[in-house]
């Protein structure tokens, strides 16, 4: 998927887009809406907790590495999104919500029998 994304952005699609849009108003809107979620979320307190216990050049580079790819996953899928019809876009996006919902319940469930067994 880097790869697409590495395509993508040498394109010159990319580049009318980036004229035609106000792109320092798009990037602090990413920058500022990131930094907002992701402080103080799991990624954040474990990446924390591995530079303590492991050297920290390579939990940078790690979490680096795990966010660019993560990132270009997202703009691969919002471009995606962007190819598909509305409809299917919509009840796709509730499917996943849904899924995602019900698995993270279970996960909750499981959890807590396990610590009533210990």
């Amino acid at each position: 998927s880097a790869f697409a994304t590495l395509a993508f952005v040498l394109s010159p699609e990319f580049w009318h887009q980036i004229t035609e849009t106000r792109l320092i108003e798009a990037f602090l809107m990413a920058l500022f809406a990131i930094l907002a979620s992701e402080l103080g979320d799991r990624t954040f307190i474990v990446t924390t907790i591995m530079a303590m216990r492991y050297s920290r050049v390579s939990v940078f580079c790690g979490a680096v590495s795990a966010a660019v790819f993560m990132i270009s996953l997202s703009v691969l899928l919002g471009v995606i999104s962007s190819l598909i019809p509305e409809s299917i876009a919509y009840y796709l996006s509730i499917f996943l919500f849904v899924f995602f919902g019900v698995q993270m319940l279970i996960e909750g469930s499981l959890q807590q029998l396990r610590v009533r067994n210990n």
